[in-house]
């Protein structure tokens, strides 16, 4: 589409985002049985203004997943409740549920458009706003954007955080309106102190994390993460934690603070951000101490531990790029897919075409030698003694061979896991704890099988073709191909992970010219986000809004840091 000769008036935009608001509906009514609340009960909006409202809570990211019960008195809504009729939060509501009703009677919530019309900015400076109608600020904003687009769409930067997510356009929120026009600079500011979902992607093809599997994992170690209270979802985590402890699973909660699930059941005290010590520590048990202490077939044929790598630590590769694997029951190397491979070699030292060469799994192993249990004991505080009872009980319940038939299937069971949270990898060495956890349970052989760690997939694995391993995946791989000079101001196409590389961003704004680009970015569009107050500096970042001719803050709730240097407010 020519951007040039598009008419879209806002009426008819309106009217097309209704039509798009019907189909979701009709698209939720198909995938969903009806529940009776929705299908019989009238709504308070319907009757009056007295009664009950149903509808769907989102206070969350996961928008939808548990639904509420409004009570109106007067107009006015007087509670909130889960609705007992919904399956998935079963009349249950965390405190975000319950916190909606100060949303909306908040007194210093912004309710209408205003301009800034005081040019000096600053955090202590008075912004004089005024007060606009929708008209004037829609077209406000789109002759400035328009700008960008007819000059140089790069000089156009969109920011977003998790306030698109919880509300109604999240399509425009997150930024797919700004990538359709062309600019490089749509950056997320969610979380960017935090690495959870590296770990994931880079191992597992998994986003956004990897959790358990409630139904059959009979033994539970949880290393900075909560799965009861404060876990934030009424409908999720905490109700099948609550269903775990019914059925009797065993947990262990690793870390310095006695959470209320600690206190549930076993609490092992253990020194703020010491996890690392402790995962290498397990391994160490797993590998060196404990007779079978690993899942050898899994280890085998469901990773790449068995690949032959050389002195520099990479792939063995034949003619063909094919990386090497040594066939114990030939005693001869062959290709990762070579329908004759039989026994692959997970030790030992071994000579292709006269490169000396070891399976990676040696070389792994020899790497955690001197991660003893009382090494880690120094360091976290951890008792050598429980370091080694939580490794034999992981080895121990995690029932190597055994098996469980679901709905006619034979499948592995593996009850044990370890998992983690935001506790760790918002640590020094999280990201490094964060990857090894999924090596950890690896040697338990319980990746997807019943009772072990489970991915929250929005794909299926992504194989390499050429040497048969997991591809990285999201936030663990550049979000374009890798790019010299960057393209975007928040060196995405240079460095992965770009869900925490707005803080860059801030930087590369305030002086393109010193981080290599040859332009200057002069409209910022911040779309239910404040990166002033989630960057690793928040002087740096109000330097570089007020390097910008012109700020739009767009779904702003109050006058919070971002509202204050911005120049143009369309509020929530």
């Amino acid at each position: 589409m020519n951007l040039n000769s598009m008419k879209l008036t806002r009426r008819s935009f309106a009217k097309s985002t209704v039509a798009v608001a019907a189909a979701a509906g009709l698209g939720g009514a198909l995938a969903y049985r009806p529940v009776k609340a929705f299908a019989n009960t009238p709504n308070a909006a319907v009757q009056g203004e007295q009664g009950e409202v149903y509808g769907h809570c989102r206070m969350c990211m996961l928008c939808g997943s548990c639904s509420f019960v409004a009570t109106m008195k007067d107009g006015v809504v007087v509670n909130i409740e889960g609705d007992p009729d919904r399956a998935n939060n079963a009349g249950t509501l965390c405190p975000r549920g319950k916190s909606a009703i100060m949303n909306v009677y908040n007194p210093h919530r912004i309710k209408a458009p205003m301009k800034r019309t005081n040019p000096e900015k600053g955090m202590e400076i008075d912004p004089q706003w005024v007060e606009i109608t929708w008209d004037e600020a829609l077209d406000t904003a789109a002759e400035k954007i328009r700008e960008c687009y007819d000059t140089d769409i790069r000089k156009l930067v969109q920011m977003y955080g998790f306030g698109p997510y919880e509300s109604g356009h999240a399509t425009l929120g997150i930024g797919l309106w700004a990538m359709a026009l062309g600019t490089p600079n749509s950056s997320s500011t969610k979380g960017q102190m935090c690495a959870i979902h590296y770990g994931g992607c880079y191992t597992l093809s998994a986003f956004p994390t990897v959790n358990y599997d409630g139904v059959y994992c009979n033994y539970l170690v949880i290393l900075g993460k909560s799965v009861g209270y404060d876990s934030g979802l009424a409908g999720g985590d905490a109700r099948t934690f609550a269903n775990c402890l019914r059925r009797g699973m065993k947990y262990v909660t690793v870390g310095p603070r006695a959470s209320m699930e600690a206190t549930r059941g076993e609490w092992v005290s253990a020194k703020l951000g010491s996890d690392l010590s402790l995962v290498y520590a397990w391994m160490h048990c797993m590998l060196y101490e404990l007779e079978n202490g690993f899942d050898e077939p899994f280890v085998k044929n469901r990773t790449n531990s068995p690949y032959l790598i050389d002195a520099n630590g990479d792939y063995v590769r034949n003619d063909e790029g094919k990386p090497q694997i040594w066939d114990a029951s030939s005693d001869s190397a062959k290709s990762h897919d070579d329908p004759s491979l039989a026994d692959p070699a997970l030790f030992g030292q071994y000579d292709f075409n006269g490169t000396p060469c070891q399976p990676a799994f040696q070389a792994f192993k020899e790497s955690l030698k001197t991660f003893t249990p009382e090494w880690a004991e120094a360091y976290s505080t951890v008792p050598a003694d429980k370091i080694r009872e939580i490794a034999a009980n992981l080895v121990s319940y995690a029932s190597f061979g055994s098996t469980v038939e679901i709905d006619g299937e034979t499948l592995p069971l593996r009850p044990a896991a370890v998992i983690i949270g935001r506790g760790i990898t918002n640590q020094e060495d999280g990201t490094l704890c964060d990857i090894y956890s999924r090596v950890l349970n690896m040697l338990l052989g319980n990746v997807g099988s019943p009772g072990g760690i489970i991915s929250n997939m929005y794909c299926d694995y992504l194989p390499n073709e050429l040497d048969g391993t997991t591809e990285p995946y999201f936030e663990a791989k550049t979000c374009t191909k890798f790019n010299w000079p960057p393209q975007g101001l928040d060196y995405a196409d240079v460095f992965p992970h770009r869900h925490s590389t707005n803080t860059l961003m801030m930087r590369t704004m305030c002086d393109p010219e010193k981080y290599g680009f040859d332009y200057k970015p002069s409209v910022v569009v911040s779309c239910g986000s404040n990166p002033v107050t989630v960057t690793a500096d928040a002087a740096v970042a109000e330097q570089a809004m007020k390097s910008v001719d012109y700020v739009i803050y767009q779904g702003c709730y109050h006058m919070d840091e971002m509202a204050m240097l911005s120049d143009l407010l369309l509020p929530e």
